[in-house]
């Protein structure tokens, strides 16, 4: 059997700082990962708000949170659409806090860049709360 590099493998990118640290994600919670972050995707809207190039590249410079990197990429429900990346942030502009009940998230569909607009969940922290536990933070 061959053997998979991280490369293979889907990866949990902490950013504090801006500065990345990456892990594999282990095979284990990526069932329920993954239902939790099509879920999250499948209820988001775009917040009507277009980041231009420095705006984006600014917000992530300073970057404190969590990404995910989806390799291969994940296969989202409602399409035949594929993420290779989410990005959650824990401070800023566009943070997300326990006591707020939506979710915001940056995503790459299509391996593509990040989209410009931030994405929103109405009502998700019970779900983003369980990934950040999933995922040991």
């Amino acid at each position: 059997m061959e053997e998979l590099t991280t490369q293979d493998k889907t990866l949990l990118v902490k950013y504090t700082g801006g500065q990345e640290i990456e892990q594999v994600v282990s095979e284990e919670v990526l069932p329920e990962l993954t239902a939790i972050i099509r879920e999250l995707y499948a209820n988001a809207e775009p917040v009507r708000l277009y980041l231009e190039d420095e705006a984006l590249a600014d917000l992530l410079e300073n970057a404190t949170g969590f990404g995910i990197r989806f390799r291969p990429p994940l296969l989202l429900s409602d399409s035949s659409n594929t993420m290779n990346y989410i990005l959650f942030l824990t401070e800023g502009k566009f943070s997300n806090v326990t006591d707020v009940p939506d979710v915001f998230f940056l995503t790459a569909i299509d391996a593509e860049e990040l989209i410009r607009s931030p994405f929103m969940t109405e009502g998700g922290i019970n779900r983003y709360t369980r990934l950040r536990e999933l995922l040991g933070l």
